[in-house]
């Protein structure tokens, strides 16, 4: 994996045994304190669109337009906000359709273009949900 996916993607390290049984291991990310990092909804939730997280999300989607990973729509949830300040797809890497259209390029693009602009959405909604709560309107 390269430094600019691992900056956005979690490391697999494989299957490993597990008091569950087997299961796929891959990073965690923490707080510098130790606690699990939030996901991006609970960072807006808690403190709106600041400058860093749109530094941030400004990131991941180069990140997304530039590499075309395959993956479902990226909802704020299943986005990790890590302690390096870097957004991290957790939960919708890969996919379920599309076995072969996903191979041609203008698909490919087509879905990127999607995957954006649904973020963007569900993202405006979550700051629109912090600004309501906060009385600002």
């Amino acid at each position: 994996m390269t430094p600019g996916m691992q900056r956005h993607i979690p490391m697999l390290y494989g299957w490993q045994a597990t008091n569950l049984g087997p299961g796929l291991v891959f990073d965690y990310y923490r707080q510098p304190n130790g606690q699990r990092a939030p996901n991006l909804e609970e960072v807006i939730l808690s403190q709106g669109l600041t400058a860093e997280i749109k530094r941030a999300i400004v990131g991941l989607s180069a990140f997304i337009l530039n590499n075309a990973p395959l993956m479902r729509h990226p909802v704020p949830f299943n986005i990790v906000y890590a302690a390096d300040k870097n957004l991290k797809l957790v939960d919708c890497i890969g996919t379920y359709t599309m076995p072969w259209r996903r191979h041609l390029p203008v698909i490919r693009n087509q879905r990127r273009r999607r995957h954006l602009a649904y973020m963007s959405k569900s993202i405006s909604e979550l700051q629109k949900q912090y600004e309501k709560s906060k009385g600002s309107f």
